[in-house]
C-alpha cells in the first residue's frame, strides 16, 4: 500500500525539492527540483518509485532528466519512464517500458518485493 500523504517528510533536508499533490481525489503527486520535475512518485513500505510518462515513441536524453535528477536526491528509488514505444530498455538505472503493455502489470511494480 503506497500513502501519499507520508511523501513530504520523505527527506525535509531537501531544500529545493518540492512534492506537489494533484487536484483532490486524483492521487496525483509531482515532484519538482530546479525547474525539473517527475510526473508521479510512490512512496510506501515496498520503497520509493518515480515515474515519468512520454507519449513519444522515442526516449531522448532530455525525456531521461527529471528522472536522472531525482534518483541522485532518491539514490534507492526505483525509476520508470513509461513512454508510447514497444519494447522495454534501460537507461543507466531508469526502467524505461512500454505504456500500455506497464498498465497490465503495474500492480506488479507497485508490490515488488526488492529493487529492480
Amino acid at each position: 500500500m503506497y500513502h501519499f500523504h507520508r511523501l513530504l517528510n520523505i527527506n525535509p533536508e531537501q531544500k529545493n525539492s518540492v512534492f506537489l499533490f494533484g487536484p483532490r481525489a486524483t492521487g496525483k503527486t509531482t515532484w519538482i527540483r530546479d525547474q525539473v520535475e517527475v510526473d508521479f512518485v510512490a512512496y510506501g513500505e515496498k520503497g520509493l518509485l518515480a515515474f515519468e510518462i512520454k507519449r513519444s515513441h522515442t526516449v531522448t536524453t532530455k525525456d531521461l532528466k527529471g528522472l536522472k535528477l531525482f534518483g541522485s536526491d532518491y539514490e534507492t528509488a526505483d525509476l520508470y519512464l513509461l513512454y508510447g514505444g514497444d519494447h522495454a530498455e534501460y537507461h543507466d538505472n531508469i526502467q524505461v517500458l512500454p505504456f500500455t503493455q506497464t498498465l497490465f502489470r503495474l500492480h506488479e511494480i507497485l508490490a515488488k518485493e526488492t529493487k529492480t
